[in-house]
């Protein structure tokens, strides 16, 4: 936004703005007021600078319309769609319960009690139900994390934000080549390798969520967010510490099922979301605590600025992460100091160059370059030198160089 447009006070076809909710990078999400059903509802609007845009509207529209057609008790219900005086909004049920997200950083900040095993168990039934459901109308959601799993106020989950959501048929591509959608932290291999989508992605993405849950801490390094290629080595080449090295109380089993919902190469990953959740609930099965309640999906979460209560937990289109494209070679040589978490080589897919021979051959270049430079001076040097060389011979002996002296002339 940063444009510092409020539209509170103003009604946008048959519901009434009453405050901001909250802004993202590309959308601000109001509390609005239908009069006639005398009920809150969240509206959705696109900024006006955004509206202007090629391909904006077009994916504003595209998220309305993909998440109108997907009636499910875990994905957040569409209740209306429209333009008012050139200003595009899509109104959806209210939840109050903040995002998943909230609550990992509010648990960071208080230093409160995670989910308990069978609280992430629930909330991978419940997603993992809605993913599923989605899957199979043909729709993948590409940007599964933590901003974008709402909670009502009774804590049951729901799956927001269709903004970057790809039918796998029947549509034109809307990622420009070479880039591509989703959030780093939680993009699969396949999404930075560029390759076509598939349900996959979701579950990848799930299950680093379920990980996080588990063992309270993220998968992967979050000091490498800032560095794409760092962030990407990991994702193609690295595996998490394994769960059970986290907490020594927990049978390896657990951690062989989310390592396979993690899975490099997706076709290792489960079938469906089900069979994910279906393969974590017997892991845990037996384990002390398992049935314990934190009500880590109730506690009340506080107030935050709204400049700081991003627009995806109420369902804004992300900004598209354009990442590089991993490059064509061979397999990965485990670093010589490994990161916190333990690295586990993975042979990586064909065509792939470690990101490790992509620097160094970055670090040749200013050298060959210079080298270059230095041997184009140098033969630059010797020709003025023979050029004055032949200058002074052809002023002084000019009879000798008959052919040559008219050209002076």
């Amino acid at each position: 936004m940063g444009n510092g447009r409020n539209l509170v006070g103003q009604v946008l076809g048959k519901y009434e703005l009453k405050e901001i909710l909250g802004r993202g990078g590309m959308a601000e999400v109001y509390l609005g007021f239908q009069a006639a059903l005398k009920r809150n509802v969240a509206v959705k609007v696109l900024p006006a600078n955004f509206a202007a845009e090629e391909g904006y509207i077009q994916r504003f529209i595209r998220e309305a319309e993909i998440a109108a057609s997907l009636e499910h008790p875990n994905i957040v219900p569409i209740i209306d769609f429209g333009t008012e005086g050139g200003i595009p909004y899509v109104v959806m049920r209210l939840l109050r319960g903040g995002s998943l997200a909230d609550r990992i950083r509010q648990r960071r900040t208080d230093g409160g009690e995670f989910s308990t095993l069978g609280e992430a168990e629930t909330l991978l039934a419940q997603i993992g139900g809605a993913l599923d459901y989605a899957h199979k109308r043909g729709i993948v959601h590409r940007d599964i994390k933590p901003n974008n799993i709402m909670f009502d106020q009774q804590g049951t989950s729901f799956l927001v934000d269709f903004g970057i959501a790809k039918p796998l048929e029947g549509t034109a591509e809307m990622t420009m080549r070479g880039t591509s959608l989703g959030t780093a932290a939680y993009m699969s291999p396949e999404q930075w390798q560029d390759k076509k989508v598939s349900p996959a992605v979701d579950q990848y993405a799930m299950g680093l969520i379920i990980y996080t849950l588990v063992t309270g801490q993220a998968p992967f390094d979050t000091s490498t967010s800032g560095n794409p290629l760092a962030l990407m080595h990991k994702h193609l080449y690295e595996m998490p510490t394994a769960v059970h090295q986290i907490r020594p109380e927990l049978p390896p089993v657990v951690s062989q099922v989310i390592e396979r919902s993690i899975a490099k190469i997706p076709e290792e990953r489960y079938e469906t979301m089900t069979a994910f959740a279906e393969a974590f609930s017997s892991a845990i099965q037996g384990i002390e605590g398992k049935s314990r309640t934190t009500g880590f999906f109730t506690f009340s979460l506080p107030e935050k600025p709204i400049d700081q209560v991003p627009a995806s937990g109420i369902g804004r289109p992300p900004t598209p992460a354009a990442v590089p494209r991993a490059a064509p070679s061979g397999p990965v040589t485990p670093p010589a100091n490994p990161p916190p978490y333990t690295a586990y080589p993975v042979q990586p897919p064909s065509g792939i160059t470690p990101l490790s021979q992509i620097a160094a051959d970055q670090r040749a270049k200013p050298e060959s370059g210079g080298s270059d430079a230095r041997t184009l001076l140098l033969i630059g040097v010797i020709i003025i030198i023979l050029a004055a060389a032949i200058v002074a011979m052809l002023v002084t002996e000019p009879t000798a160089t008959g052919l040559i002296l008219p050209l002076w002339l």
